[in-house]
């Protein structure tokens, strides 16, 4: 996530808002960011997603235990990771090895239930950690209990915590971890715009 002037690191999103999408800036922001950068990606999970199931996403899916749904959400989970790999790839052509989960109840989530949830968050993770992926959660601890019930995530190496109200807010918050994986950063608003606390 870019702010108006320099800094010492960037985030660039890879997709626009939603799964499935192509931010068409990343080339040009990638390009622009200071330091060695790292890209997210939105997740959600909607079962009108499965047409968009990838092949080896739905191979990988079949060795996972659960049921054809809790499948079914993985492949879809896999799927928007191997896409936005992809296109990443295809519009700057580099690898970038450090990923963001984007996790906000804004986007579309089974409020039925969490297991589906969180099985498409796991096929997400275990396609980029294959790959070689530093991966971490941005989320806030409220929207990662309503979307997961407080899941641990395993496979995750770091958290981006959302929501303080302010810098030395977000300090204090360096210490709360949403997944039980260290809080590399803390986002907070300074005049109007996030702002990014490293830890």
């Amino acid at each position: 996530m870019r702010g108006s002037g320099p800094g010492a690191f960037g985030i660039v999103a890879v997709t626009n808002g939603r799964p499935f999408t192509r931010n068409s800036c990343v080339a040009a922001e990638l390009a622009g960011a200071p330091g060695t950068s790292s890209v997210y990606m939105n997740t959600a999970y909607s079962p009108t997603y499965a047409p968009r199931i990838t092949a080896g996403c739905d191979a990988r899916s079949g060795s996972v235990s659960g049921t054809n749904l809790q499948r079914q959400a993985y492949a879809i989970g896999c799927s928007e990771a191997e896409l936005a790999r992809a296109w990443l790839y295809t519009a700057t052509g580099r690898r970038v090895r450090t990923w963001w989960l984007d996790v906000e109840t804004a986007n579309s989530w089974s409020a039925a239930s969490l297991v589906l949830n969180r099985s498409l968050l796991r096929g997400a993770i275990d396609f980029l950690k294959a790959r070689g992926a530093v991966l971490g959660l941005y989320s806030t601890s409220r929207q990662w209990a309503e979307v997961t019930g407080g899941w641990s995530a395993p496979g995750l190496d770091a958290n981006w915590v959302a929501g303080a109200g302010s810098a030395a807010e977000a300090a204090l918050m360096c210490n709360s971890s949403i997944t039980g994986a260290p809080v590399w950063l803390v986002q907070y608003l300074r005049a109007g715009l996030d702002t990014d606390r490293a830890c």
